[in-house]
């Protein structure tokens, strides 16, 4: 019998810690990889490649170009003629006259094109830096998402603690009103107070709910139910230059530093089109209009230069050299933007590192006074509004630490996302 125990014991054991895993929430690499079906980033990289393609109709610009063209003729008369002393009769215009054209039109010297070609490089490294900005973007949300998910489970769980402690004050409650040692004022303070505790279960199941809609609907991914709120670290950041350091290559600041790149190469182009255009084809023609050579083939080569001006020519130029100096400064303002957002990051886990530290001790504190109130109301040492009071107390301050400790997570993962440079898969290690 004591073996039959022990084995039952050990199988349901078994199955509830095999229940537990599987319905524990994934990772958050798990939602992070699944957001590539978020329509921003499909957008961005439709975006992309169509940068891509620009570029390749921008350097067709710049290759020879062949063509080959077929002519038929109907004409009213013909005209020929037969040279003296021979056979030989030469058609200079037959009544059907067929032309086929060979064309290879070689761009020698197109500056205009050269710089727009530029530009149409550094337009594709503009939507490459957006697509990855965009990504980081999506990531922070999701990241947000989820540390909310696991803060609102932790939510729930405290409620559910504090029903459970107001169903348990309850029922002391109600055995004092029984044999007189309590009055039924402090009965109806307990039921008032186990209302009130249900409600908050309620509200953290609504935000529970909600939170785990829009963590699927960023991630397409399901949430499991059970997710764990594990202590964080309350070790000091790196320090504040060491994160500057790394901002070079954020996808923000590669976006508009690009972005200015892709003016200045359009400024150029419109300078450019001041310079004549240099260009060479040669034609092979195929005809039974032979004309006065008598050959059926014949060849040409040209050489030709182009200059053009038009009065908008330098209100062009102009106006692409006054675009440059805004996206300059538009270049400073994402730059600052981008600092900006990591110094914040920076010191809210500093602050959140304080706040966590203090609601720690708050709720050990607001716990402790919990319990030496519910042992003194069963000793008639205190008042039901002083258990009441304490267990209000109590989980408004496990409610702020569970806050401060989602706080300190999340921004500890901002932090990183904030230098990131559009790569993935930054290590736990350069959180701390």
């Amino acid at each position: 019998n004591m073996r039959k125990t022990r084995a039952t014991a050990l199988f349901i054991s078994t199955v509830l810690l095999s229940t537990s895993q599987a319905f524990a929430l994934q990772p958050l690499e798990v939602f992070t990889k699944g957001a590539d079906h978020q329509p921003t980033l499909r957008g961005a990289r439709a975006t992309e490649e169509k940068a891509d393609a620009d570029r390749d109709v921008a350097l067709g610009t710049l290759l020879p170009v062949f063509s080959a063209r077929g002519v038929y003729t109907r004409n009213q008369y013909e005209a020929s003629f037969q040279l003296p002393g021979t056979t030989t009769t030469l058609v200079i215009q037959p009544y059907n006259q067929l032309d086929a054209y060979l064309q290879l039109d070689v761009p020698l010297i197109n500056v205009a094109n050269w710089y727009r070609k530029r530009a149409a490089n550094r337009g594709l490294e503009v939507a490459t830096a957006t697509r990855e900005s965009t990504a980081l973007d999506v990531e922070e949300t999701i990241v947000r998402t989820y540390y909310q998910l696991i803060g609102a489970e932790a939510l729930k769980q405290a409620s559910l603690e504090i029903q459970k402690a107001s169903e348990d004050n309850l029922k002391v409650v109600q055995g004092r009103v029984e044999v007189g040692s309590a009055p039924e004022l402090d009965r109806q303070r307990a039921a008032a107070n186990l209302e009130r505790a249900k409600q908050d279960v309620a509200d953290a199941d609504l935000t529970l709910a909600l939170t785990r809609r829009s963590l699927k609907t960023l991630s397409g991914v399901a949430p499991d139910v059970g997710a764990q709120f594990e202590e964080v670290a309350t070790a000091e950041p790196e320090p504040l230059d060491n994160w500057m350091g790394r901002l070079k290559e954020h996808p923000s600041v590669r976006v508009a530093r690009a972005n200015k790149e892709v003016i200045e190469a359009q400024a150029s182009a419109a300078r450019a089109t001041l310079i004549p255009v240099i260009a060479a084809n040669g034609q092979e023609r195929f005809t039974n209009a032979t004309g006065f050579t008598g050959r059926s083939a014949n060849y040409t080569l040209q050489a030709i230069a182009t200059w053009s001006f038009d009065v908008g020519t330098l209100p062009r130029i102009r106006s692409q050299e006054w675009g440059m100096e805004a996206q300059a400064a538009r270049e400073d303002l994402s730059r600052m933007q981008a600092e900006d957002r990591v110094y914040e990051a920076w010191h809210r886990i500093r602050a959140g590192i304080a706040r966590v530290t203090a609601a720690r001790a708050q709720a050990s504190a607001a716990k402790r006074a919990k319990e030496l109130s519910e042992d003194r109301y069963k000793a008639g040492a205190a008042t039901q509004l002083d258990v009441v009071t304490a267990q209000r107390d109590f989980f408004q301050a496990d409610v702020a630490r569970i806050q401060a400790e989602a706080d300190l997570s999340l921004g500890r993962k901002v932090l990183v996302l904030r230098v990131q440079n559009g790569v993935k898969g930054a290590s736990d290690e350069s959180i701390r």
